[in-house]
Parts: structure tokens; C-alpha cells; sequence
């Protein structure tokens, strides 16, 4: 990210040969004074409260301190730096060989400040809205499991029922294919039988809250 939506175009200029007490209250208001020659417009620098602490003289040209230009297409990350090796506050930015603006250190800090709340904002409802997609998956799963369970349960007492009838068939009144017939039915439905319990066994290894609860094999009328 470049400075250019964080540049202050509303500076506050003064002439470079005047006294520091007459700019003084200015320079507590707007905390950084650019400095520009009234007759040949030329920028000559930009005064701070740290300058006149540093170079204490009484003329404004005097106090001033050396300070890097920079272009609206700096990074963020550059002008920090750049502030922090010139113990820096505010520094001009300069657009076709002319002062456009300046820079300040606050500005940038409440900017990635507000971006830093955002971004916490943010993150804690996608955290919250996957909290709660989770939850409901978790809540239809468990209610699949639940009905895949019931029926489960339910269909497999009529199967039960078909074995203990066959288990009662009287076989010698049955001729040899009706043997046949019935003995490939009794397998069909015990497969059948083996399929349901298996359905109900995967289900109880992924949710230890049911289980398994099958039905005698006793007939049922």
C-alpha cells in the first residue's frame, strides 16, 4: 500500500526569513510548517517542534533540518522506515518536482490502527459465521445419524420376523424346489439382515452417543 490516501494537501506555509515566535502558535496548531521562499517559490523545507528544539535560532530558515522527499507512490512500509532513521514526525511529498503535501507519522499509525481493528473485526465474525456453519453441520449430521438409525431399527424387525418364520417352516412338508426356493430367500434375507447391521455399526464408530441397539431375532406378531 502506497501513502497517496494518507498525504494532508491542507498544509500551513510560512516564509523562511521570519521569526520563530511569529510562527509559533501555528506551529503547535498544525504541527508541521512547510517552508516555501515567497518570491521564488521554492520549497526549502519543512519546519517541525522537533526542529526548534534541535536548532533553537530565531529565524525560521535557521531551525530548519534536513528531511527526505517522497513521492505518493512510497509504500507505507518505506515512509515508516524512512521516518524512523530521520527521528522523523513529517515529511514532504512531492509530485513533479513540487511540494503536493506532507506525511505524517500519526496519520500513518491511526490508519494501520483502524486497519488492525478492522481486520480483528472481521476475522472474529468469519470466526463466529464458521463457528456457527459448523454447528449446524454438526446438528444435521447428528440428525441424519439419528434417522438413518431409526430406520435402521425399524426396518430390520420385519426382516427379523422373515427369519424367525422361516426358522418355524415345517421343511419336510416342502417339496425339493420350494426347499431350494426358500432356503435362497432365507440367505437373500440374512444378507439383507448383515447390510442394516453394518449401516448402524458405521454409524455408532462415528458418534459414541448411539448405540447399537438391535432387536431380538425372536418373531413378532
Amino acid at each position: 500500500m502506497n501513502i497517496s490516501e494518507l498525504i494532508r494537501y491542507d498544509f500551513k506555509v510560512v516564509k523562511p526569513y521570519v521569526s520563530i515566535n511569529s510562527v509559533r502558535q501555528e506551529l503547535i496548531t498544525y504541527k508541521a510548517l512547510a517552508v516555501i521562499d515567497d518570491d521564488t517559490n521554492i520549497f526549502l523545507g519543512v519546519l517541525t517542534p522537533f526542529d526548534v528544539t534541535a536548532k533553537p535560532h530565531n529565524l525560521v530558515i535557521d531551525c530548519l533540518t534536513e528531511k527526505t522527499i517522497l513521492t505518493a507512490d512510497c509504500s507505507v512500509t518505506h515512509v515508516l522506515q524512512t521516518m524512523e532513521d530521520g527521528h522523523s514526525e513529517v515529511l514532504p511529498v512531492f509530485k513533479e518536482q513540487q511540494l503536493d503535501g506532507l506525511i505524517f507519522k500519526k496519520d500513518i499509525v491511526d490508519f494501520l490502527s483502524s486497519r488492525k481493528i478492522e481486520l480483528e473485526e472481521r476475522i472474529a465474525t468469519e470466526e463466529q459465521t464458521v463457528l456457527q456453519q459448523h454447528q449446524a453441520l454438526q446438528k444435521q449430521n447428528q440428525l441424519l445419524k439419528e434417522i438413518i438409525h431409526t430406520q435402521c431399527h425399524k426396518l430390520r424387525r420385519p426382516v427379523a420376523n422373515v427369519l424367525g418364520l422361516m426358522e418355524i417352516i415345517d421343511y419336510t412338508s416342502l417339496s425339493a424346489e420350494n426347499q431350494r426356493t426358500i432356503a435362497l430367500l432365507k440367505e437373500s434375507v440374512e444378507q439383507l439382515d448383515d447390510v442394516i447391521k453394518d449401516v448402524v455399526r458405521k454409524i455408532n464408530d462415528t458418534d459414541n452417543d448411539i448405540t447399537p441397539d438391535f432387536p431380538d431375532d425372536s418373531l413378532t406378531v
